[in-house]
């Protein structure tokens, strides 16, 4: 979310009661911690605590909705645990925890990411990424799938919403620097996709 652009809204909302419900809206469905650090900051920039008091303790309780679930949670203890046992290093999960929505005709499932490329160990820089990328974690009903990945991305087409992962160029026949994709899409209860079965934990 842009800082300059939140400002403005905020101080709209402050004489607009339609925008604060809007703003509220927006706020329920913020889950990264850069988001609490940009509304802090307004808060105090525009200092108007008395009329902004009860909108932002509305975001910040907002926010436990979207805690990780034990699965995630299992997944950043044992990330954090390497990295201590390396030198003693500090963990910093960063914002690898991200709530997506897959959908297609066959059906919609709300689904959690786990994305080590967001992980940080201040003792060994690459603990976590390999040159064929980092792992990336989907996490369904209890389950959690994993891949190796380069990147994701959420992409519309039509009435479905697939998650897109960028792979090392062997899973698609070539060397390993070129380029390869893979798409997951929810349907009739399962993730279907073309590409090599993913691991299950």
């Amino acid at each position: 979310m842009n800082a300059l652009w939140t400002k403005s809204f905020v101080e709209n909302a402050l004489h607009d009661l339609d925008a604060q419900r809007a703003w509220t809206i927006r706020c329920l469905k913020q889950g990264q911690t850069r988001f609490n650090i940009e509304v802090e900051f307004i808060w105090e920039m525009i200092g108007m605590r008395g009329l902004l008091g009860p909108l932002f303790a509305v975001c910040l309780g907002s926010l436990s909705a979207f805690a990780a679930s034990p699965e995630a949670q299992e997944l950043i203890d044992r990330a954090a645990a390497e990295c201590r046992s390396f030198d003693n290093g500090e963990f910093d999960a960063g914002e690898a925890v991200a709530e997506i929505e897959l959908r297609s005709q066959f059906g919609i499932v709300i689904a959690e990411l786990v994305d080590e490329s967001k992980y940080a160990c201040s003792s060994a820089a690459s603990l976590y990424c390999g040159t064929g990328g980092c792992m990336l974690n989907l996490i369904v009903g209890g389950t959690v799938r994993s891949w190796q990945a380069t990147g994701w991305r959420l992409i519309e087409w039509g009435p479905d919403r697939i998650l897109l992962i960028g792979r090392d160029g062997s899973w698609c026949g070539g060397a390993g620097a070129e380029v390869c994709y893979e798409a997951l899409v929810w349907s009739n209860g399962t993730i279907l996709t073309v590409g090599p079965s993913p691991e299950s934990r």
